[in-house]
């Protein structure tokens, strides 16, 4: 049986039309029969027309053409690929999360992910994305968000108040978010109700837990 190979150039827009919004170098070496070390080198020129674009080692995101301008999709667009990739639990939290609870009167220029993994801060295209460390980041209480991409996991707005409480410079000052120094966009029993105790596993709606990803290694990609 004869296996199609699919030629460097001509990649990112087959991904594209079959809907791959995430791929990896051990992926694209069997599509195009190069092997692993030969790929990057043979996407120099899809990378260089901003066709498709690395977001960490070994992985890769084909760029819609409306993004090939600023170089790379939304990161909401595929942090959930790449989050997964990687291995480590997360949530986009603290302002990034209070804009898409309603809460942010600025659009943040960084999108901000928590998650146990020592990860380093990054620009893709015109985007950067930001790693803060927080141990307890798999038991904090998260929910699903719908995306381009897919659903991303966000934290819930009582995280988020908390989140920012505890590190305002985070969300460059509470003014910000509208929280004044209180839980002013949820309620406030729900808020401190939170700070104790939050939905145990496998109970029904999209409010979840993320559940530990068995890797105890931390990894900076």
């Amino acid at each position: 049986m004869t296996v199609e190979r699919v030629t460097p150039s001509s990649l990112p827009d087959w991904l594209l039309g079959r809907g791959r919004l995430f791929v990896t170098t051990t992926e694209i070496a069997e599509l195009t029969g190069l092997s692993g070390a030969a790929v990057p080198v043979h996407l120099h020129r899809a990378r260089a027309a901003n066709k498709i674009v690395s977001v960490t080692k070994g992985g890769w995101v084909p760029v819609p053409l409306v993004y090939r301008e600023s170089g790379a999709p939304p990161p909401m667009h595929y942090v959930d690929y790449l989050m997964r990739y990687l291995g480590h639990p997360y949530y986009v939290g603290f302002l990034s999360a209070a804009r898409i609870h309603g809460a942010s009167h600025q659009v943040p220029m960084v999108l901000q992910i928590v998650t146990p993994a020592l990860l380093r801060d990054r620009r893709v295209g015109a985007h950067r994305l930001q790693f803060v460390r927080r141990s307890d980041a798999a038991s904090r209480a998260v929910q699903e968000h719908d995306t381009d991409g897919g659903p991303v996991t966000i934290s819930t707005p009582e995280t988020t108040v908390l989140d920012l409480v505890d590190a305002p410079e985070r969300g460059a000052g509470l003014d910000n978010v509208g929280l004044g120094g209180r839980c002013a966009w949820i309620s406030p029993n729900r808020c401190a109700a939170n700070r104790v105790a939050t939905r145990p596993h496998g109970q029904r709606g999209r409010l979840r837990h993320r559940p530990r990803h068995t890797q105890a290694t931390d990894r900076r990609r």
